[in-house]
């Protein structure tokens, strides 16, 4: 079974491990960058919210290349 570093593919995996520390690398550029690790904040319509310090970040789920819960 997956261990700490599981990937998420699914949007209800992200909803399962919410306020966990994930890393989520993008297809495009959010906010200038392309990797993004924080904590999961909310799922709303296929759009994941990352806290990033102390700011919120949209990532679509569509724009997710890779995600991976944060050993």
């Amino acid at each position: 079974s997956p261990g700490l570093d599981r990937p998420l593919y699914e949007i209800w995996q992200y909803e399962q491990f919410k306020n966990h520390e994930v890393l989520i690398k993008s297809y495009q550029a959010i906010n200038k960058k392309r990797s993004h690790k924080g904590l999961i904040h909310q799922v709303v319509d296929n759009v994941v919210q990352l806290k990033v310090d102390d700011e919120i970040i949209e990532i679509p789920l569509d724009s997710v290349n890779k995600a991976n819960l944060v050993s």
